[in-house]
C-alpha cells in the first residue's frame, strides 16, 4: 500500500490512525548514536508526534540497546518504534521476532537498503524519498500489509527555534549579506554508501563542476556566493585504495581537499570579494542560520549534487 506524504506531521497523521486510543501510549526514539543524519530523522517524526499529541510520552533508547528496546515494549500498553538506518533496520528485526502484539514499527530513510526486504514483512510504516523508490520495488511492497509513505526529502528535526538560535548565533558571520545585490548560497555534497553498501564519492570532477555551473550562474545574474561544506565532504582519502578516513579534514580551518579543489575553480571565474566559503567545524557556522534571510527575494538557494545529509 502506497501513500504520498509531505511533512513529518503527516507521516504521524496517518501513524496515529492505527491507534484508537492515546491513553497509555509510548513513542521510543531509537537512535543510532554514530549517525548525526538517522538521529536528525528520528527525532523529526518524534518531535512532530509530541506536537501533534503533547501528552504522549517520547524517550529516546540507543538502537544498540536491544535488551532496554525490548524492556520498553513491556512497559505501556501500545508502543511506536520509529527507527532510522541499517541500525533501525536491525532493532526493528530483533524485536519483530519477539512477536509483540502492541507494538508499531515506523522507520524511515534516505533510501531503499537491504534490509527492507525484512522490513516489508515486520514494520508498519516505511517512509521513503519518492525519488529513492524504484517501480521495481513499488510492485515488491503491493502484496505487503506495510504502507509505504512516499516523502519530498527526508524528516529532520530543523525547527523554527533551531534556525532562530542559528541565526541569532552567526548573524554576524551573514552581515556581509546586506551589502550584496544578490546572493546564492551552496552545499557541497560527501562521500556515503549506496543501497548495496559500496561508498558513492563527491569528487574532485562533481565540485569542480559544480563551481563551474554556480560560478557561472553568479557571474551572469551578478551574484555573490556563500558556500558550505559539511562534515561528510572530503571524508575519505580517494587516493587510497584503501579509502581511509581522513582524520584531519573539519577539524581546524584548513580545507579539506575537495573542498579545496571548488575554492580554486571558483577563484577562476568569480572575484573573492564575491565568494566567502563557510568551513565546517564542530561549532561552526552553520546553514540553518540563512534561513533567517529565506523571506529576502535576493537569496537563491542552490542544491548541489552528492551525498551531503543535512
Amino acid at each position: 500500500m502506497m501513500k504520498k506524504m509531505f511533512f513529518p506531521p503527516l507521516i504521524v497523521s496517518l501513524v496515529l490512525q492505527m491507534m484508537t486510543q492515546t491513553f497509555g501510549l509510548e513513542v521510543v526514539a531509537v537512535i543510532n548514536q554514530r549517525n548525526v543524519g538517522e538521529q536528525s530523522q528520528v527525532r523529526g517524526v518524534c518531535a512532530a508526534m509530541s506536537q501533534r499529541l503533547p501528552e504522549v510520552q517520547v524517550q529516546e533508547i540507543s538502537a544498540d540497546e536491544i535488551n532496554q528496546l525490548k524492556g520498553a515494549c513491556q512497559e505501556q500498553e501500545k508502543v511506536v518504534f520509529v527507527t532510522a538506518g541499517v541500525d533501525g533496520a536491525k532493532a526493528v528485526n530483533a524485536l519483530a521476532a519477539q512477536n509483540f502484539p502492541h507494538v508499531t514499527y515506523v522507520h524511515v530513510s534516505h533510501m531503499v537498503l537491504p534490509e527492507h526486504a525484512a522490513l516489508l514483512k515486520e514494520a508498519q510504516f516505511v517512509a521513503l524519498p519518492k525519488h529513492a523508490i524504484s517501480d521495481e520495488f513499488l510492485k515488491e511492497t503491493n502484496s505487503k500489509t506495510v504502507q509505504i509513505i512516499q516523502t519530498v526529502g527526508v524528516p529532520h528535526n530543523v525547527t523554527d527555534k533551531v534556525m532562530k538560535e542559528a541565526y541569532e548565533k552567526d548573524t554576524g558571520a551573514f552581515s556581509w549579506i546586506a551589502d550584496q545585490p544578490k546572493v546564492a548560497m551552496l552545499i557541497l555534497g560527501g562521500d556515503a554508501p549506496t543501497s548495496n553498501g559500496e561508498l558513492h564519492f563527491y569528487t574532485a570532477e562533481d565540485t569542480r563542476k559544480s563551481a563551474e555551473y554556480i560560478g557561472n550562474l553568479c557571474k551572469n545574474e551578478g551574484r555573490s556566493l556563500m558556500v558550505f561544506n559539511g562534515p561528510r565532504t572530503s571524508q575519505y582519502d580517494q587516493t587510497d585504495p584503501d579509502h581511509k578516513k581522513l582524520d584531519w579534514v573539519h577539524k581546524d580551518e584548513r580545507l579539506d581537499p575537495i573542498t579545496q579543489v571548488f575554492a580554486d575553480k571558483i577563484t577562476e571565474i568569480l572575484p573573492p570579494t564575491q565568494v566567502k566559503v563557510y568551513n565546517f567545524t564542530p561549532g561552526s557556522t552553520s546553514y540553518k542560520g540563512l534561513y533567517g534571510f529565506s523571506k529576502m527575494p535576493k537569496m537563491l538557494f542552490v542544491s548541489c549534487p552528492g551525498n551531503q545529509r543535512p
